[in-house]
């Protein structure tokens, strides 16, 4: 009886030992999972940024034609239109043109306004996405730089991005002063 007592001791040691190993191993898978999927959300979501950009400024490049053409081809057609309504044939003409509908450039600001809407939808857009990006490398980071999860994934290097801003503000960051108030520069 003994020697099923040992023997049953060295099944639950081995037993135990598999369980160890298994649950280490499945751990370990876990953690390097996480750490693919983690680095794949950045890399995924700095592209996302890059598209929301790069759409951006063709959205507004053309838009930007829209009203430029529309003024090209009022200017082509203006003068031939005032020559037909108010030539030499016809008396009275000051009096016609304070009577008469003339053309509106209501169009044309309707065109600038889209433009100046567009500029802000996709600029906030951006932002937002860009914001979103920051959070995914905050919590690759956090996650790399925890010593339990550097058991199982090893030194991992926090992940850089790359966020967009205008000279003025990396200036007023490197210097760490922003007082120009001057919204139209000098008036």
């Amino acid at each position: 009886m003994n020697i099923n007592v040992s023997g049953a001791k060295i099944i639950v040691l081995i037993l135990i030992v598999v369980g160890l190993v298994g649950g280490y191993l499945l751990m370990s898978v876990s953690y390097q999972d996480s750490y693919v999927e983690k680095v794949a959300s950045v890399e995924a979501k700095q592209q996302e940024c890059v598209i929301v950009h790069d759409n951006t400024w063709k959205v507004i490049k053309q838009l930007a034609q829209v009203p430029e053409r529309a003024a090209g081809k009022f200017a082509e057609i203006y003068p031939k239109l005032m020559q037909g309504r108010y030539g030499n044939a016809r008396g009275g003409a000051l009096m016609s043109w304070v009577t008469e509908q003339n053309p509106d450039f209501k169009p044309i600001g309707d065109l600038y306004s889209k433009l100046s809407n567009a500029i802000e939808g996709n600029r906030a857009t951006l932002v937002r996405k860009e914001t979103e990006l920051l959070q995914l490398k905050k919590s690759h980071d956090v996650f790399v730089g925890k010593v339990f999860t550097k058991h199982f994934i090893g030194q991992k290097d926090k992940i850089e991005v790359q966020v967009i801003a205008s000279s003025r503000s990396n200036k007023a960051f490197e210097t760490g002063v922003d007082d120009d108030t001057d919204v139209f520069g000098g008036n």
